[in-house]
């Protein structure tokens, strides 16, 4: 890795700042994943436990609970879709291994197609974290939707 007479030692710098600063971006990105994974995960286990006490309990589907049932089973499918698909977020190559991988005479060209990789990698991450967003938001209103919905029609 040697920088080219050139290409100005602050460019490199730069490059080097950039490509430091999308490894921490990506680093976020999968503590962001585990924590999400970690709420679906509890949120599927709290909808398995009350599914199971309103099937196990005497007449515990009567009166209308079914909805209740049907809010549990929804939230979780949604955890379970949104804790089991799609992939898991990456924190790309380290520049070391890029190097060694795809190596090119300047270290500017070098850390460029790195920081492009990177970069591309941080946009997928992005895009399957708000789809496991938007799986948790699907799980926590859907049953309340339906726990509302019970709500109402046991008034009558």
């Amino acid at each position: 890795m040697s920088t080219s007479d050139h290409i100005p030692t602050v460019v490199v710098e730069n490059l080097r700042a950039a490509v430091y600063a999308s490894h921490e971006e990506l680093s976020a990105q999968v503590q962001a994943d585990s924590a999400l994974d970690s709420k679906l995960l509890g949120l599927l286990a709290f909808f398995v436990a009350a599914a199971g006490i309103l099937i196990t309990l005497p007449h515990g589907l009567e009166h209308g609970r079914w909805l209740l049932l049907g809010g549990a089973g929804l939230g979780a499918l949604a955890c379970l879709w949104g804790s089991t698909r799609g992939p898991e977020p990456n924190v790309g190559p380290s520049p070391e291994t890029f190097y060694a991988d795809y190596g090119t005479e300047t270290e500017a060209a070098y850390l460029t197609q790195l920081l492009a990789d990177l970069a591309n990698r941080a946009r997928q991450n992005r895009a399957e974290l708000a789809r496991r967003r938007r799986a948790l938001v699907f799980a926590t209103r859907a049953p309340i939707l339906l726990a509302v919905l019970y709500g109402l029609l046991s008034l009558t």
